[in-house]
């Protein structure tokens, strides 16, 4: 081979050599060294690119000048390209990073959103409209926020129950995550939300459904202004209560009035001057 592993040229024959050794020049060693020569030759680069590479060319840390631009699939390219791609790029992904909703961190969202699909979220704090899209008569997309462990917790889903009677619904799950709670927004301006029990005396809404079963608990629990009732247990007054006096010849369980009393004594007791021939036995008399 004329060329050693290094891309060194090696002759084959040393003519001072033959001389001092009285070879003679024959044609068979001019042949020889020529063979070698050509042989080289053929191992060269061609500056006009007639030949293709036959092995991978080694630029020992050396550069290529003045490359041209590549213009198809398999051209190499030059830094200057490279530089226009990677400037085009960081441009691209700046306005990626400041107009697109990122995977981590804090952003603010504005302008109107349109989701074809459901929506899975932690924390998002929506600056503008998220509109997940309905249709009539029709369950609408869910916004749904869920914790750590993916566990739904709560979901936003518009729905339509006609044409003209959309309403949204927020809905909570309880601890199991299998009981859903919801207030639900109508299109036409009031609100739906569940029913908390009678008993219950917290911040929960109060559905009219709750208002008046504690009216109807209230029936059963005051004395009213009007009606007939029976009161039980033991009452105790802080003034003296007012009631109707009963007929001075009544004889029940009516509450006895000191009214009551007067008109009784009054009746009962008398003073006269004599005795009369036909005296009350219910009645007192005094002589004076």
């Amino acid at each position: 081979m004329p060329f050693d592993s290094q891309g060194n040229f090696t002759r084959v024959m040393n003519w001072q050599e033959d001389a001092a050794n009285s070879v003679p020049i024959v044609a068979s060693r001019h042949d020889d060294e020529d063979d070698n020569f050509a042989q080289g030759f053929n191992n060269t680069l061609c500056r006009d690119g007639r030949a293709a590479m036959t092995g991978a060319l080694k630029m020992g840390n050396f550069k290529i000048t003045g490359l041209g631009n590549g213009t198809t699939n398999n051209d190499a390219i030059n830094k200057s390209q490279l530089d226009s791609v990677q400037t085009t790029l960081n441009s691209s992904i700046t306005n990626l990073s400041n107009n697109a909703v990122k995977i981590t961190g804090n952003q603010s969202i504005a302008g109107t959103k349109t989701f074809t699909g459901d929506i899975f979220t932690a924390n998002i704090l929506p600056k503008g409209l998220i509109t997940l899209g309905t249709s009539a008569n029709t369950l609408g997309r869910q916004l749904q926020f869920r914790d750590t462990a993916d566990k739904r917790i709560a979901r936003v889903q518009p729905m339509a129950k006609d044409t003209t009677n959309n309403k949204i619904g927020l809905y909570v799950n309880n601890a199991n995550n299998s009981v859903e709670y919801g207030l639900e927004i109508h299109s036409d301006g009031y609100a739906t939300a569940p029913t908390p029990a009678t008993s219950d005396n917290s911040t929960k809404i109060a559905t009219t459904a709750y208002v008046k079963a504690q009216n109807y608990a209230l029936d059963n629990a005051v004395v009213k202004l009007s009606g007939n009732q029976t009161v039980a247990g033991t009452k105790t007054f802080s003034s003296s209560p007012i009631v109707p006096t009963p007929s001075t010849g009544d004889n029940s369980t009516k509450v006895a009035t000191t009214a009551f009393s007067n008109n009784l004594l009054n009746n009962k007791i008398q003073k006269v001057t004599s005795l009369p021939s036909s005296p009350d036995a219910n009645t007192i008399y005094f002589v004076v």
